[in-house]
C-alpha cells in the first residue's frame, strides 16, 4: 500500500490548458494487503517539501490544486486507486494582517513609490516583505505593464494621464473623463437590457400556444386507441384460429378413440392391456380437453403484454425515423460488395476489381489490382471529403485515387510491419487516416502530401476479450469514432463510441443483429448520432443509434454510402443502386 503527494498545476484558457503534474513525495505504508477493518494512522511532516498554497482559478488561468493519491494492492495482485484534494494554506503574521487592513483604505489613493521600491531592493530588504500599500498597489502595476497607474481608454501619447479610480467590475483603470464614459457605456447596456426585456414581455410570450400541445396529446391519445383496437383485433383472430386448430385436433383424437372402442367390442379383442392403454388415452383427452382454456388464456395475455412493445416502435418510427425521398436507380454491369462516392462518381469494388460509374449512371472507368497474392483483396472503401481522394484498402496494401487523375496509386510507405497480420478497415477525421489492422489501430497524420504515423493503439485495448470477438469495421463522424464489434459467444454485433482525443470509450453499445459468419456486415454515420448498418448475410439494412433505436428500413439492401456532402445515400441492391434524398 503507497500514499504519494501530487501537485497539478494548470495555466491557459479553453482548449489552449496547460497542465502539468509533479509527485511530491511517495511513501510506502506497509508491504503486502491490509486486512479488512483495520486502521492505519498516518502522519505526513510537510516542511521539508517545496509547496505553495493551494490557488484556484486565478485570473481564470492559473491554479495549483495538491491531492493525496492512495494506491491499494490485493493479494491478487489488483491495483486500487483513490485520490482525495487537500487545501495548503500559508499562516500570516497578526501584526502584518492588522497593518494591512488598516492601510487598505487609504492605499487606493495613494501613489506607489517606485524609488523607494528601487532603494529597498538595493539596501538588500527582501521583496516579499514589501509595505503594505505597495502590496495593494503591486497587481495594479503588472496588470497595466507599466510604472505608472495609467488609463485604459487614454491614448498612447496620454499614458501619462493618473488613473483616480478601477472599475470593481472589469478592474480596469481609468482617468476621471474616461471613467464617467465607461459609466455611460454601462448604462447605454443596462437600458437595452430593459429594452429586450420589454420585447421579451411582447412579443416572445405571445409566441407560447398550449394549443399544439393539447392537439398533440388528443393525437397520441387517439392514435393509442387505434394501436389497441388493431391489436386486440389480431389477437382475436389469432386466438380464434389457434382454438379452431385445437378443437379439431381434439375432435380427431375423439373420433379415433371412438372408432377403436367400437372395434374392439365387436371383435371383442381386448386383454387387461388393452384396458389400460385405452383408459390412459381417455384421461390424456380428458386433460388435453381441460388444459386448453389455460393455454388459450396464457397466450391471450402473452399477446396483449406485446402491446407496449409495439406502442414502442411506433414512438420510434414516429419521432426519430428519417423520410427518404427517391430520386432515381443506376444499372451496374456485375455485383459489387464495397462502394464509396463523392459528389460526382461512384466507387465500386469486389476482390481486385474497381469500377467508377459518374452520378448520371454512366461508367466512367475500370481498373483491375493485378496482384491479389502481393496487395491483398479488397476490404474497404472511402472518400474523405477534407482530402478529396479514395482511400482503396486491402488486406496488405493502401491505395489512393484523387478523382482529376485516372490512375491508382499505391501508398507504399504505409506497409504492415508483420506480414502475417492483414488490414481489415479504414476511415478519416479531419487530417488523420485510420488504419485497423489485426493487432492494432494505427493513426497517421497527413503532412505535406506526407503521412506520418501518429500513434497506434492496441486492439486489446479497444475490445474486452480478443477471442471472443473481433473488429470488423470502424467510421468517424465529427466527434466520435465509432466501431462494429462482432461477438462470437452470442453471434451478435454491437456498435462502440470512442472519443478520438484523448483515445477513450465513451458507449459501449447493446446487441442488434445475429450473424451466421462473421465480418459479413458494416457500417456508415448517416449524421453525427444515427448509424445504418447493413448485414451482408441477410441483406437487412437497420438504423441504430446511441438512445436504442433498431429499425429495419430495408429487407434487400447489401451496401450504402453518402452521396458526398449532400443530403443523398445511395443503396446498393447488388445489381442496381437506388439514390435517395433525406
Amino acid at each position: 500500500m503507497e500514499i504519494a503527494i501530487i501537485k497539478k498545476e494548470n495555466t491557459g484558457t479553453g482548449p489552449n490548458i496547460y497542465a502539468e503534474n509533479e509527485t511530491i513525495a511517495k511513501y510506502e505504508i506497509m508491504d503486502g494487503a491490509p486486512v479488512r477493518g483495520e486502521s492505519i494512522p498516518i502522519r505526513l511532516f510537510l516542511a521539508g517539501y517545496e509547496l505553495t498554497p493551494t490557488m484556484k482559478d486565478i485570473q481564470r488561468k492559473f491554479s495549483v490544486r495538491y491531492f493525496l493519491n492512495l494506491v491499494l494492492v490485493d493479494e491478487e495482485e489488483r491495483r486500487y486507486f483513490k485520490q482525495q484534494e487537500i487545501v495548503l494554506w500559508r499562516k500570516q503574521d497578526k501584526d502584518k494582517d492588522k497593518t494591512k487592513q488598516s492601510s487598505k483604505q487609504y492605499a487606493h489613493f495613494q501613489r506607489p513609490n517606485t524609488t523607494n521600491q528601487s532603494e529597498e531592493n538595493q539596501s538588500g530588504i527582501n521583496p516579499s516583505e514589501k509595505s503594505p500599500v505597495n502590496e495593494v498597489f503591486s497587481p495594479m502595476v503588472e496588470r497595466n505593464s507599466d510604472e505608472l497607474l495609467s488609463c485604459k481608454l487614454c491614448p498612447e501619447d496620454a499614458k501619462k494621464n493618473f488613473c483616480v479610480a478601477n472599475c470593481i467590475g472589469c478592474k480596469d483603470l481609468f482617468c476621471f473623463v474616461h471613467l464617467i464614459q465607461h459609466r455611460q457605456e454601462l448604462s447605454n447596456e443596462f437600458d437595452q437590457l430593459i429594452n429586450q426585456h420589454k420585447d421579451l414581455n411582447e412579443k416572445s410570450f405571445n409566441q407560447l400556444n398550449i394549443k399544439q400541445h393539447l392537439e398533440y396529446i388528443d393525437k397520441w391519445e387517439y392514435d393509442i386507441i387505434e394501436l389497441i383496437h388493431q391489436h386486440t383485433k389480431d389477437v382475436k383472430e389469432k386466438i380464434l384460429c389457434i382454438f379452431n386448430v385445437y378443437k379439431s385436433e381434439l375432435k380427431r383424437r375423439h373420433k379415433y378413440l371412438g372408432e377403436e372402442l367400437n372395434v374392439k367390442r365387436d371383435l371383442n379383442a381386448f386383454i387387461e392391456s388393452d384396458l389400460e392403454e385405452l383408459s390412459h388415452q381417455m384421461k390424456q383427452l380428458d386433460k388435453d380437453i381441460q388444459n386448453i382454456n389455460k393455454v388459450l388464456n396464457q397466450i391471450s395475455i402473452n399477446e396483449l403484454n406485446q402491446i407496449t412493445n409495439k406502442y414502442n416502435e411506433s414512438v420510434i418510427i414516429t419521432e426519430k425515423s428519417i423520410k427518404w425521398n427517391y430520386l432515381r436507380e443506376i444499372k451496374l454491369d456485375s455485383t459489387y460488395g464495397h462502394m464509396a462516392a463523392n459528389n460526382q462518381q461512384i466507387f465500386l469494388g469486389w476482390k481486385n476489381r474497381i469500377v467508377i460509374y459518374n452520378i448520371d449512371g454512366t461508367k466512367y472507368d475500370e481498373t483491375r489490382l493485378q496482384s491479389v497474392e502481393t496487395y491483398g483483396e479488397l476490404c474497404d472503401l472511402i472518400y474523405s471529403s477534407t482530402m478529396e481522394c479514395f482511400f482503396i484498402l486491402c488486406r496488405k496494401s493502401l491505395f489512393i485515387h484523387y478523382p482529376t487523375s485516372h490512375q491508382v496509386e499505391i501508398l507504399s510507405y504505409i506497409t504492415l510491419i508483420n506480414h502475417n497480420n492483414h488490414y481489415i478497415s479504414i476511415t478519416t477525421n479531419k487530417n488523420k487516416l485510420f488504419l485497423l489492422n489485426e493487432k492494432s489501430l494505427d493513426v497517421w497524420r497527413l503532412n505535406n502530401k506526407i503521412f506520418l504515423l501518429d500513434y497506434s493503439i492496441l486492439i486489446t485495448s479497444i475490445i474486452k476479450n480478443q477471442f471472443d470477438e473481433n473488429i470488423c469495421c470502424i467510421r468517424t463522424t465529427e466527434q466520435n469514432l465509432a466501431i462494429l464489434i462482432q461477438n462470437h459467444k452470442t453471434h451478435t454485433w454491437r456498435l462502440d463510441l470512442f472519443n478520438i482525443y484523448p483515445f477513450q470509450c465513451i458507449y459501449m453499445g447493446t446487441s442488434f443483429d445475429y450473424f451466421n459468419q462473421p465480418n459479413l456486415g458494416l457500417f456508415i454515420p448517416l449524421n453525427n448520432k444515427i448509424y445504418l448498418f447493413m448485414n451482408w448475410e441477410t441483406k437487412l439494412m437497420r438504423m441504430i443509434d446511441s438512445n436504442g433505436l433498431n429499425q429495419i428500413i430495408d429487407y434487400n439492401a447489401f451496401n450504402a454510402c453518402l452521396l458526398g456532402t449532400e443530403h443523398k445515400i445511395i443503396v446498393n441492391y447488388m445489381t442496381h443502386l437506388k439514390v435517395y434524398e433525406f
